[in-house]
């Protein structure tokens, strides 16, 4: 859309049976998107795709040694720049998620976190990257690479970035 949202051009990947459900775009690349989605016939699949054309052309990725849950659903969850982005996979932890690293544009994925519960959200703030479960939070202070938890403050159901501030919100327990 080049018009508020008011309407939206289509932009490649037109497919049947893939759903899509996430785009992370690079913020020192604009040009440079990543979408992820899934299909559940004739055969259950993830797919994950980049463009550096904003678009115009798509690579699909392989997804190889991916674990998954009874869906094969990944979500781009944070593109950290270009070529680094951090894709999740629903349910690949049974009540929990995974989370890979990719350092190649999405071509090979190494798992960083595994979590008890299903991740929120996950942002990019102040040098570190921060990820929101409800059972408990985590960080990374070295781009994603490992992740420790988050011995203080609330369980977090969500959490943004705003001029400055880590912004979370969370059950009162």
């Amino acid at each position: 859309s080049t018009d508020g949202g008011h309407t939206f051009a289509p932009r490649g990947l037109r497919s049947a049976n893939a759903w899509w459900k996430s785009v992370g775009i690079a913020r020192d690349d604009p040009r440079r998107v990543y979408v992820s989605g899934y299909q559940v016939a004739p055969t259950p699949a993830a797919h994950l795709a980049v463009t550096d054309d904003a678009g115009a052309t798509w690579q699909r990725r392989s997804l190889a040694g991916v674990a998954y849950g009874s869906t094969p659903l990944v979500l781009v969850r944070a593109v950290l720049e270009r070529d680094r982005l951090l894709v999740g996979e629903v349910g690949a932890a049974g009540v929990g998620d995974k989370l890979y690293l990719s350092s190649d544009a999405g071509a090979t994925l190494r798992e960083v976190l595994e979590t008890s519960s299903p991740i929120r959200d996950v942002v990019e703030h102040a040098g570190a990257v921060y990820v929101a479960t409800v059972a408990g939070s985590f960080a990374s202070r070295d781009g994603g690479a490992t992740f420790q938890p988050l011995t203080t403050g609330p369980h977090l159901a969500c959490l943004g970035s705003n001029a400055g501030a880590l912004v979370g919100c969370g059950g009162n327990w």
